[in-house]
């Protein structure tokens, strides 16, 4: 939530286990595959999986890898499928990119740039 210093908000609802948990009212609402937030452990108010950074670690949020085995193994013994999402093309916000594992150095990452998005121009350069 913003009181944890996150602007747009923070982890809320339950994990892998807690997926288990619910899979009987998913398959009855017809579904037959879940799909999951990127599963490696995020940058602070990551919420979202899409702010890597550490591409070795579990989000600790959802749970452990038994968690998340365990959620496959779920789906799998119903005929379900489990989609994971994956985003290796970019990592979190970091001011200091030695927090990040494995692109820990401002050599990995391009320069920022700022882009009005009112001149189609700045938009194509």
């Amino acid at each position: 939530n913003t009181a944890q210093g996150c602007q747009y908000g923070n982890y809320c609802g339950g994990g892998y286990q807690a997926m288990i948990g619910k899979l009987d009212y998913i398959q009855g609402m017809g579904f037959d595959a879940v799909w999951i937030s990127p599963v490696v452990a995020n940058t602070d108010c990551g919420y979202h999986g899409y702010w890597a950074e550490d591409l070795f670690a579990m989000n600790p949020h959802f749970g452990t890898e038994e968690d998340l085995v365990a959620l496959s193994d779920a789906l799998h013994s119903r005929g379900m499928f489990l989609m994971v999402d994956v985003v290796y093309n970019h990592m979190g916000p970091a001011d200091d990119k030695s927090q990040l594992k494995p692109f820990d150095a401002d050599f990995y990452y391009h320069q920022n740039c700022q882009i009005d998005y009112s001149s189609q121009d700045s938009i194509e350069e």
